[in-house]
């Protein structure tokens, strides 16, 4: 199977979904990093608002590219 056929059978929206995936481990390990101290208060919760943000725009953008 080349690259090209391999994109079009993740479907119209895997850059959103993979992007989706990314993000959502993203705010996992900020957790888990914050948690173990090796994160920063300030950098967590620079990094949550970026990323949530962000997540909240790419749901939305998934959420409506499915109906």
């Amino acid at each position: 199977m080349t690259e090209s056929a391999d994109v079009v059978d993740r479907g119209p929206n895997w850059r959103l979904v993979d992007e989706r995936d990314f993000l959502r481990r993203s705010l996992e390990d900020a957790e888990r990093e914050h948690a173990a101290g090796d994160l920063s208060d300030a950098d967590y919760v620079r990094l949550r608002g970026r990323d949530g943000s962000r997540l909240a725009e790419v749901d939305a953008q998934v959420a409506h590219a499915s109906e």
